[in-house]
């Protein structure tokens, strides 16, 4: 009897959002590679076997490419009732053409059985929006918490920067945007938000929009229509954000209306109208993951960071993930480990950079492994250190 690949939890999730009448960029799903017929030695990166070809030269006909096709996994372990794992498995945005899409389903389902065994793994495939902005918006009981930044929403669930935070609780909203911070980061934007996407690395972008002033330089080309940007942070989100997009997200999940909680990623237009992404059950309550308000009463010794995934651990720092040991704690730039599985080998996760609503934050969250990220200054490598994952502080261990 073969499986009903339309009941992927990521793909029911697509069509609820399509049926409420929200902004979804059109989809289809490819199935399983054992669905055509394939089998693990067929899917190699230099061949791809006309089974594949066949359909996704039949799925691209429906598609309006001119901004790129989105391939990403939705294996039959993500996103179920009472566990995610968000961000397991690598995905794509931008790609122009039947090959690079089919290289890039050959690559998720290599990467998803390096992961995971025994489960099968349709791909979805998607119309990239080109956003301008773009976020991650988590609902949990009365407590609304939205993280974002310019660009691809891939900036905020890979955690390669600090985003914008909003907490809104009632009727009380508090805003965490860093105005002070003086970052620059590498991050990933859409070609076509520029008047000029296609310049060589090094020269100046010129945006198709006033708000975009913060002296973008393009560093290289990711894939398709996707490039790297190396720019200065700004000290507050797009223009529209408060007036225009934090309403809209809020009525997003209040027609969303699920019990155990919302998880939904969102991109932006220019003039800020929202479109959705992904739609997921909440499975692990955030439990007030806040920084107390107090912080000026913690040691000064101590170093301080966003509270991600609960727990209290010692361990040594180490940022070699070649390395790890049953005392290890995980000293990292940026969220984005493509080997998920290092994670079972550490007590605990530190991240420069990210936010808590991150896809290594969520899973951290899943597996009971405590994590701090957003951290303001550096953590020595080699020492013992206390980490906190209930409030956020690292303390340096004599």
């Amino acid at each position: 009897m073969k499986k009903n690949y339309s009941q992927s939890n990521k793909i029911l999730g697509l069509r609820k959002l399509k049926h409420l009448g929200f902004g979804v960029p059109d989809f289809d799903f490819i199935p399983d590679y054992t669905e055509l017929g394939l089998k693990d030695c067929d899917i190699d990166l230099n061949y791809f076997p006309y089974e594949l070809e066949k359909i996704v030269k039949r799925k691209l006909k429906s598609f309006d490419l001119k901004n790129g096709i989105s391939v990403r996994s939705a294996s039959f372990d993500e996103d179920k009732g009472d566990k995610s794992s968000a961000g397991r498995y690598i995905s794509f945005n931008g790609l122009t053409g039947k090959e690079e899409i089919m290289k890039a389903a050959t690559s998720i389902w290599i990467h998803h059985r390096q992961n995971s065994k025994n489960v099968i793994c349709p791909l979805i495939i998607q119309e990239t929006h080109p956003s301008f902005y773009s976020g991650v918006t988590f609902k949990d009981g009365d407590i609304l918490i939205t993280e974002s930044y310019y660009g691809a929403c891939s900036n905020v669930v890979n955690g390669s920067i600090k985003p914008y935070a909003t907490i809104i609780k009632k009727s009380d909203t508090e805003h965490n945007y860093s105005e002070n911070s003086n970052y620059s980061y590498l991050y990933c934007v859409h070609k076509n938000i520029f008047k000029n996407g296609n310049k060589l690395p090094g020269e100046k972008l010129v945006p198709k929009a006033d708000f975009y002033t913060f002296n973008n330089r393009m560093h290289s080309s990711l894939n398709g229509k996707m490039i790297y940007v190396y720019g200065n942070r700004p000290k507050r989100p797009i223009y529209n954000y408060e007036e225009k997009i934090l309403p809209q997200l809020k009525e997003i999940v209040k027609k969303l209306d699920n019990p155990e909680g919302v998880d939904i990623e969102w991109g932006s237009d220019i003039k800020g109208n929202i479109y959705v992404y992904q739609f997921r059950p909440l499975t692990r309550r955030l439990q007030e993951l806040t920084r107390p308000k107090n912080v000026e009463t913690f040691d000064k010794a101590e170093i301080l960071g966003i509270p991600a995934s609960k727990g209290i651990v010692e361990g040594i720092t180490t940022n070699d993930i070649n390395s790890l040991n049953e005392s290890s704690i995980l000293v990292i730039k940026d969220d984005n480990i493509d080997d998920i599985n290092v994670l079972s080998k550490v007590k605990g996760i530190i991240s420069y950079n990210g936010g808590i609503l991150s896809h290594l934050s969520i899973i951290c969250r899943e597996e009971g492994i405590p994590c701090i990220v957003g951290l303001e200054k550096q953590v020595p490598i080699g020492v013992k250190i206390l980490l906190n994952g209930d409030i956020g502080t690292i303390k340096i261990l004599k």
